[in-house]
């Protein structure tokens, strides 16, 4: 092959250590598009540890349901016998008509225990004949007029 002094065709020392070097812009290229598969895959790996996660989690939330659901199934509910004493003096306040000779005018415009019901009960319990004070006292409900 012929050479034109002027071109330099011919390869030179230097030029041959030129050329075993890879062009810095394709390094560039190749450095970025490696960052950028990285950075994806580490992003689809984070992604995938989510779902594991979550699937973990939604596992652990339903057997903890069911184990609720299990123990309360267990337990027996509230008698109705078993009221709040506040809750059955009211009751009993309200049955017997406490609140027409209360103290508080809110009772009586209100025809039922609206304060404390041991107010009610303290104004109507002087009242009441004996037995019937014994039967509030052992839980028996008075019948209403009428409904034998």
């Amino acid at each position: 092959m012929p050479t034109n002094p002027m071109t330099h065709d011919t390869p030179t020392a230097a030029d041959a250590a030129w050329s075993d070097l890879p062009s810095p812009h394709l390094h560039d290229d190749r450095r970025a598009r490696q960052a950028r598969d990285d950075a994806a895959n580490a992003k689809a790996e984070r992604a995938a540890r989510r779902r594991v996660h979550r699937i973990r989690i939604d596992t652990l939330k339903d057997k903890m349901l069911d184990r609720v659901e299990t123990l309360l199934d267990r337990l027996t509910p509230p008698s109705a016998n078993d009221l709040p004493l506040a809750v059955a003096r009211r009751q009993i306040a309200n049955l017997v008509g406490a609140p027409h000779f209360c103290a508080r005018k809110l009772c009586r415009r209100g025809h039922a225990c609206r304060g404390e019901p041991r107010h009610c009960l303290a104004a109507m319990l002087p009242l009441l004949p004996p037995d019937t004070v014994k039967a509030l006292a052992l839980g028996a409900r008075p019948t209403r007029r009428g409904r034998g």
